[in-house]
């Protein structure tokens, strides 16, 4: 995560704000925010705000930053820990807003790794939000907040979700579906991630688990898209879990689930484990900010 901060204080103006929201993982909050108490006060054009949060979930760390701890000015930046952006990214998601005016938001396209050729290709034809990097206007982060979206705990696909969202212009009820209009591109951003290596333990157990994690959201996608599309349902009327979205999907459509449950044994390993519910309670705790960098004299 370091890494990450120093390739965004390398991309970002001097005075941005940047929080960064830890979820799940105490003793890693914990490690960054030390690193950063220990550097030398006004050393960097970033004032970093570090967030604990107890509840392990990035839907739930959606939620807390957009309803609770977004300062509710300026164009917001959404980038994913593992992320190094480059140095110009941030100016060109800026561009692309201001190129395209009726815009709500800007996306990152992928330049490196396994499959960053058919997704770019598959986000300049149809259009898209990519969760990695990606720019919401204040206009928009107001309107969400209205309108009481809330991401269902426990989805895979939280760009997904927020995307199908914007595409219908915030509302499904009133507006076609139209990404390339709502969803500027913005090519010129980009990032790298660490590569991946066969060998290393952790590499293969990581790509396994985000193998199950793409198989529960292709189920999640086919609920979201039932839930906008087919019934043109209110966004922020969104079960609160991802077991609720899920299964009132499988509820209301069965043949499209055992459709999908026949393609892919992953599939229907996901949807077994969604009969289990999870506990969210931990979701009722508020972040705890570690680490203030706003409040370090220069």
């Amino acid at each position: 995560m370091l890494r990450a901060l120093e390739a965004l204080a390398a991309a970002a103006r001097r005075g941005t704000v940047a929080d960064v929201l830890v979820n799940g993982n105490a003793e890693l909050a914990a490690a960054v925010s030390a690193a950063l108490a220990a550097a030398p006060a006004g050393s960097g054009p970033l004032q970093l705000r570090v967030w604990s949060l107890a509840l392990g979930d990035k839907a739930h760390c959606w939620n807390e930053y957009v309803h609770r701890l977004w300062p509710g000015t300026g164009t917001t930046f959404f980038i994913d820990g593992y992320v190094r952006v480059r140095p110009d990214a941030l100016q060109a998601l800026e561009a692309a807003l201001a190129a395209e005016p009726q815009a709500l938001a800007a996306a990152g396209l992928p330049s490196t790794g396994r499959g960053a050729a058919a997704l770019r290709a598959a986000m300049e034809r149809e259009g898209g939000l990519h969760g990695n990097l990606h720019a919401l206007r204040a206009d928009t982060l107001h309107a969400l907040r209205h309108m009481g979206l809330r991401l269902p705990l426990g989805v895979y696909r939280t760009d997904g979700i927020v995307g199908a969202v914007l595409s219908f212009g915030l509302d499904p009820a009133r507006h076609d579906w139209e990404p390339r209009r709502h969803i500027a591109l913005a090519r010129d951003a980009s990032w790298d991630t660490e590569p991946q290596r066969w060998w290393r333990w952790q590499d293969l157990r990581t790509q396994w688990r985000r193998l199950d994690r793409q198989a529960q959201g292709v189920l999640e996608n086919r609920a979201v898209s039932d839930w906008l599309a087919r019934h043109r349902r209110p966004a922020q009327a969104l079960p609160a879990t991802v077991e609720r979205l899920v299964s009132l999907w499988a509820a209301e459509d069965p043949r499209a689930l055992a459709a999908a449950l026949a393609q892919d044994g992953r599939r229907r390993r996901a949807w077994e484990r969604l009969q289990s519910p999870r506990d969210w309670s931990a979701a009722r705790q508020p972040p705890a900010l570690l680490f203030d960098g706003t409040k370090v004299a220069g």
